[in-house]
């Protein structure tokens, strides 16, 4: 997790070939592709270390997650985000990501 309630996760083709990963936020609530690979996102993170404001990270940060909410997320009525969120949460305790 980046230590604020947001984690990453990497998805498993049923090929069990490992593909993209995927930020989950939860202030905003987004789900956001982070990155092709595990190399893409190394990299990215990397850059973070590095320049934090100006990283694709960092903007994930700043800017894209609330764009996407705005557009997104607000146009969903309050009883099916917070139903997707719950869905979501357990999904993640399940496999071992959040922890409570």
């Amino acid at each position: 997790g980046d230590g604020l309630g947001g984690y990453w996760v990497q998805e498993i083709k049923t090929n069990k070939r490992f593909d993209k990963i995927l930020f989950v936020g939860h202030d905003p609530p987004v789900l956001i592709k982070q990155a092709n690979n595990l190399e893409e996102f190394l990299d990215q993170y990397y850059d973070y270390l590095l320049n934090a404001k100006n990283s694709f990270i960092g903007k994930v940060y700043d800017k894209i997650a609330l764009e996407i909410y705005k557009e997104k997320g607000m146009l969903m009525e309050q009883n099916r985000k917070t139903l997707y969120l719950k869905i979501l949460q357990r999904s993640l305790i399940k496999n071992g990501i959040w922890r409570i």
